[in-house]
Parts: structure tokens; sequence; C-alpha cells
């Protein structure tokens, strides 16, 4: 019973640390992990997306 109640509270305790408690990214308001310096957050996904478009928009020079 101790073994189930202490996993509970450790899935409630990353939930909280990845819903709540972590920076949402300003695009999409998934839980962001890279922060941009000027107060914004982006995540991983939509970094990803923004290093594509500006790849593919200087090749295009």
């Amino acid at each position: 019973m101790k073994y189930q109640v202490n996993h509970f509270l450790l899935i409630i305790d990353e939930w909280y640390l990845t819903h709540i408690k972590r920076a949402k990214c300003f695009i999409c308001g998934n839980p962001a992990t890279l922060a941009l310096g000027n107060g914004l957050y982006e995540c991983e996904d939509c970094a990803y997306i923004a290093n594509e478009m500006a790849i593919e928009q200087s090749s295009q020079k």
C-alpha cells in the first residue's frame, strides 16, 4: 500500500512540474524547455519548426 501511495505522489509531482510550474511555450502553450532571453519560452517542437523555416528562407535568397 505504501508503494502505491508513493508512486501516486511521484506521478502527481511530475505532472505538477511539467504542466504547472514549468514555463509555457509562447507559440503553442506546451511546456517549454528553451528560454529566449526576453521573458519568452519556446518548446523544442516550435524551435525545430522555426529553425527549419529560417533555413528554408535563407536558402531562397
